[in-house]
């Protein structure tokens, strides 16, 4: 599958809150057969005369099968003044009177969408919808409203599951498969925008596997279906009535582009969720880098693939198993390895204290590991434990003794000969200048630590030097920028 990484899009979390300017979800339903129509190719084009398909000539039969498995999904929340700014983490949302003295905290009321999956009153949603409610409520499509409790959340990728207690069953949907969905598929949205319950729209899948770094396991579907503030949790759907997303961001800025989680990446978490009230996921313990075409060539591939272990981080699963820096983890459990992302989904799919087979290329040879996997810490762990020290060398340091290095086109000084550069970098080599057109200006900064180049240390001018004289065509550098080691391939000049 093609992922598709979106770098300068804003995206608006779908849930609606009485203060948000922008909230949204959407929802769908099911059919019993798909209404449909065929049309034939123009004369001369490929495929001629093989029939096409047409849109369906109408989605009521699927409307009236799904609506009464799709709710609305309404909120409490006591929020203090440093939270407002809520939604998908990175993407904010602004709360809250915006002049005059605010309170130190205020109850927001929200709402949001959501389907039933069981007849007993089990109901997904997103997480952003239901994360630290002090209230939850469900309103059926009857006009019923029951109280919901909060079964088990999902922040990984945005999913919660709540529970409500019907006096009968209640109607349900049917799971579907995302995987099967192809672009240009038509879908079907069916929640609660702007608390107009029970709003269809549809549209097609216009594109899968869309990584918008907004959730830990970014995979998402893109539909041009029009969704709005307050459509979050609602499904997707095929034109079979079965669910294949749970509606989740809209662009800010776009019309026609919303993403939904596909449903396979939550079909196997539900369990979890049960009995659990949270995901267990595997783990293994590295930062890693993706491999652009200089990386690819430093290593002697003939093209970019694969995830490069930046960092083996103490106490951790991949040290345990003699994992390396520098190593090319190609498969892990079965799974391909085609970049940094693949890695991350192929380690979640895997169970804590499951062992794994690894496909690692080391200094040109493949190389067979086992790895029994830890299980993933939180958010709030990862993000706050320190794995890479926590000195970084003084941006207004004055530079004495630079040495130029021709063939990559920096200037380096050893950290002893810059003024106020922390001690435990006085023997470290220190980017102080890129040259401009130089084979490194896109790929070192001022401040870059020179820790190995073509896998061995360089402590001095000296030792460097002599590597990139043996050097064809194509140097690998491990350096360290702030607090991260990272590798980086640069093409170096005759």
């Amino acid at each position: 599958m093609q992922r598709t990484a979106i770098a300068t899009l804003t995206i608006t979390a779908l849930s609606a809150f009485s203060f948000a300017l922008f909230p949204g979800a959407i929802c769908s339903a099911p059919l019993d057969s798909a209404h449909g129509a065929t049309a034939q190719a123009p004369e001369g084009t490929p495929g001629a005369g093989a029939p096409l398909p047409m849109a369906p000539l109408s989605f009521a039969p699927l409307v009236d099968a799904a609506s009464p498995a799709v709710v609305s999904v309404y909120v409490k929340q006591t929020v203090s003044i440093e939270e407002q700014h809520m939604g998908i983490p990175g993407l904010p949302f602004f709360f809250g009177p915006e002049h005059g003295q605010q309170p130190e905290e205020f109850e927001r009321q929200g709402s949001g969408s959501g389907f039933v999956i069981s007849a007993d009153g089990y109901i997904l949603t997103n997480n952003h919808v239901v994360e630290d409610a002090s209230e939850l409520r469900v309103a059926l499509a009857d006009g019923r409203e029951l109280v919901a409790q909060l079964v088990g959340t999902d922040p990984e990728i945005d999913v919660a599951l709540i529970k409500v207690e019907p006096e009968e069953p209640l109607p349900a949907l049917t799971l579907g498969s995302s995987d099967a969905l192809r672009v240009g598929d038509w879908v079907v949205a069916i929640g609660n925008p702007l608390d107009y319950d029970h709003t269809v729209t549809a549209g097609i899948v216009s594109a899968k596997g869309r990584i918008l770094n907004a959730t830990t396991y970014d995979d998402f579907i893109q539909t041009d279906a029009s969704i709005n503030p307050g459509n979050s949790g609602g499904p997707l759907l095929n034109t079979s009535g079965e669910v294949v997303g749970i509606n989740t961001a809209v662009s800010r800025f776009g019309q026609g582009i919303a993403f939904s989680v596909p449903i396979d990446m939550v079909k196997s978490l539900i369990d979890d969720l049960k009995e659990h009230g949270r995901v267990a996921r595997g783990w293994l313990g590295v930062s890693m880098q993706t491999v652009d075409d200089d990386l690819a060539l430093a290593l002697g591939l003939d093209e970019p693939t694969g995830a490069l272990v930046a960092v083996v981080h103490d106490d951790t699963p991949a040290q345990s198993s003699g994992l390396k820096a520098g190593d090319l983890i190609l498969e892990l459990g079965g799974d391909v390895i085609d970049d940094s992302n693949a890695l991350l989904h192929a380690v979640g799919r895997h169970r804590p204290g499951e062992l794994v087979s690894m496909e690692v290329l080391r200094n040109g040879k493949r190389k067979t590991m086992e790895v029994t996997l830890g299980e993933r810490p939180s958010r709030d762990a990862l993000s706050s434990g320190n794995f890479q020290g926590s000195d970084e060398p003084d941006g207004d340091a004055g530079i004495e003794k630079p040495q130029g290095l021709g063939r990559l086109g920096i200037e380096v000084s050893r950290g002893s000969d810059l003024v106020g550069a922390p001690r435990d970098l006085s023997d470290k080599l220190i980017v102080t200048n890129v040259k401009k057109d130089s084979p490194a200006k896109d790929k070192l900064e001022e401040g870059d630590i020179l820790l190995q180049a073509a896998g061995q240390d360089v402590e001095t001018v000296a030792a460097l030097e002599r590597i990139l004289a043996k050097a064809q065509d194509v140097v690998m550098l491990t350096i360290q920028r702030g607090n991260m080691p990272m590798f980086v391939a640069v093409r170096l000049e005759e």
